[in-house]
């Protein structure tokens, strides 16, 4: 039961209203929730920006290579811009910008995406959330 909740908290939203919680297990699930178990101390604490999630930089190109349905192997770097890559256009765009709000578990001013022309705008509108990215 414990793992499904960590699940559904990481996966949907840490603020995420599970139903069939019983009573004696109320005070387990905030705990969950507000980091203070191993289970999810990480999570809250990268979520926060108190440490940098290992390996994030390179999660955020790999994203944008599955999101755009690039090659493992085409180089992309922070100066990687929008029209230097066949496909990313508006609908890319946005969907770059939703999976970045899903893997990273924040959520983004919408209005933020507009200024996304590069992988290094991308990059700064995440770390806003989360802190430096590790690479």
């Amino acid at each position: 039961m414990k793992a499904q909740q960590v699940w559904f908290l990481r996966n949907v939203s840490w603020e995420a209203n599970l139903g069939n919680i019983a009573p004696g297990d109320a005070i387990k699930l905030e705990t969950l929730r507000l980091g203070l178990r191993g289970d999810t101390m990480m999570d809250r604490a990268a979520r926060l920006g108190r440490i940098p999630a290992e390996g994030t930089g390179q999660a955020l190109l790999e994203l944008v290579r599955n999101v755009l349905k690039l090659p493992a192997d085409t180089p992309l770097s922070d100066e990687t811009t929008a029209a230097e890559v066949p496909g990313w256009d508006s609908i890319a765009n946005v969907n770059l910008f939703m999976e970045a709000q899903a893997r990273f578990r924040i959520t983004m001013d919408f209005e933020a995406l507009a200024g996304i022309e590069s992988i290094g705008d991308l990059r700064r509108e995440i770390e806003k959330q989360t802190g430096p990215l590790a690479s």
